[in-house]
């Protein structure tokens, strides 16, 4: 399969952000629908787009409605546009069928602010770190993720059957022209697999539902592309489970923190 990068998708994009004039390609796909990092940087591309200008991204909830597909349309909405705040939805659509839909806050620096950072867990460096999901592993990685590179630091994959639903790792694009911004970010930071498939021990089908990110830096970059990414389970019952989910740079420091729903169904007997 031709691995088509993350900029290569965004430059099939209008130039108002109003739609993409090519289908999204079967690499980025996740079963019927785009990777979930990808809907979420398409979205905020588009916003980007529609309204050049706006500050730092500080947040975005992102609600996956739909499977996301083809060739998709984009149309936001400006709720409120303050002083310091402006908040902006916008859908991914097919015709009058909302696919996805987020809300994006934007905001400036608020001057004599304090500091506080969460320290990242002890980790090594990058290269010191075997691929996550080697010959040994009982997880096979949907396709999408061969956009990515990721190496594991601590916790268990999928199906593992591990007490703990949490995992830790380095993983940048593969594509080194989709290493920097906020746009390549935002598609990188749903890169790991759902915490509650850690403790299953057999194959199973997933959605996410929503998402919400806490961008804590104005200025998303690190070293050579590589970020420091965490999943760990925090509840799950009747199917639905939440995660918290935390990146950190290459200097140690907290760039987002955030939490995720996800359903989980199992397969059905053939």
């Amino acid at each position: 399969m031709t691995q088509i990068s993350l900029t290569q998708i965004l430059d099939q994009m209008a130039p108002d952000g109003a739609r993409l004039m090519e289908p999204l390609p079967q690499s980025w796909l996740q079963g019927r629908t785009a990777f979930g990092g990808l809907t979420s940087a398409l979205l905020l591309e588009a916003t980007r787009r529609a309204h050049p200008g706006l500050p730092p991204l500080r947040s975005v909830l992102v609600n996956f409605t739909a499977p996301v597909g083809g060739a998709p349309s984009f149309a936001t909405q400006v709720l409120r546009q303050g002083r310091n705040i402006t908040t902006i939805t916008c859908d991914a659509l097919d015709g009058d069928k909302v696919l996805a839909r987020a809300t994006f806050t934007f905001g400036g620096d608020i001057p004599d602010s304090p500091t506080h950072d969460l320290p990242p867990p002890n980790h090594v460096a990058p290269d010191a770190a075997p691929d996550a999901f080697g010959r040994n592993s009982p997880f096979r990685p949907p396709a999408f993720l061969e956009n990515f590179e990721l190496r594991f630091l601590d916790g268990a994959p999928p199906f593992s059957g591990a007490k703990r639903g949490m995992l830790r790792g380095w993983t940048r694009h593969r594509a080194e022209d989709a290493r920097r911004g906020i746009v390549p970010f935002l598609c990188l930071a749903d890169v790991l697999p759902p915490a509650g498939m850690i403790k299953r021990t057999g194959p199973v089908v997933n959605s996410s539902v929503t998402w919400i990110c806490n961008i804590l830096r104005p200025e998303v970059e690190t070293e050579d592309g590589w970020y420091h990414v965490e999943m760990d389970l925090s509840a799950e019952h009747q199917g639905y489970s939440s995660q918290v989910m935390r990146i950190w740079d290459r200097e140690g420091r907290l760039v987002s923190d955030g939490m995720q729903s996800v359903v989980i169904f199992p397969l059905p007997p053939r």
